[in-house]
């Protein structure tokens, strides 16, 4: 993946860190699959080392084992049933398809699962299902933009990409 994402960082070098390139790739393919244009905020920057990540206790080096795991991993991101549930346009890309998958025998893994079956999931999952794609893929804009500048602070309270 970071291989397709070189020709970019080799024009722009230094002035593009990889973690913007990153974000605003995941923007760019969202926006592909049917998302409306989300915001960037840019001024990321990159470990030296390329070790930085490894002290995130995120939740990215390892999927979870249990719907109790996933839904501990949502909370600790700061994100809610329903913005974890209106991430699930990534996977689904419409509301037809994450209905037609609500209606199937297919539950393959934990995240599968927890959309079927976890009450609070399944109630949001039926929500978008029903909502249409407008609703769904503008919600799942809003917690993308949320949890790519979860970490773009400014002071103690502030985000810097925040409008205000």
């Amino acid at each position: 993946m970071i291989a397709m994402l070189e020709p970019s960082k080799e024009k722009y070098g230094k002035t593009l860190s990889y973690a913007d390139l990153i974000v605003l790739a995941g923007n760019v393919a969202a926006e592909r699959i049917g998302s409306p244009k989300m915001k960037f905020c840019p001024g990321r920057t990159d470990a030296a080392d390329g070790s930085g990540w490894m002290l995130v206790e995120y939740g990215n080096t390892e999927h979870p084992a249990t719907v109790d795991d996933m839904i501990e991993l949502y909370e600790r991101r700061g994100q809610s049933a329903q913005e974890f549930v209106a991430l699930s346009f990534a996977k689904f890309h419409s509301s037809m398809s994450l209905d037609l998958f609500l209606k199937s025998d297919n539950a393959s893994g934990v995240y599968e699962t927890g959309l079927k079956y976890y009450p609070e999931l399944r109630y949001w999952s039926d929500h978008y299902a029903a909502a249409g794609d407008k609703e769904y893929s503008e919600d799942f804009a809003a917690a993308w933009t949320k949890l790519m500048n979860a970490d773009r602070f400014d002071g103690p309270l502030g985000n810097v990409c925040d409008d205000d």
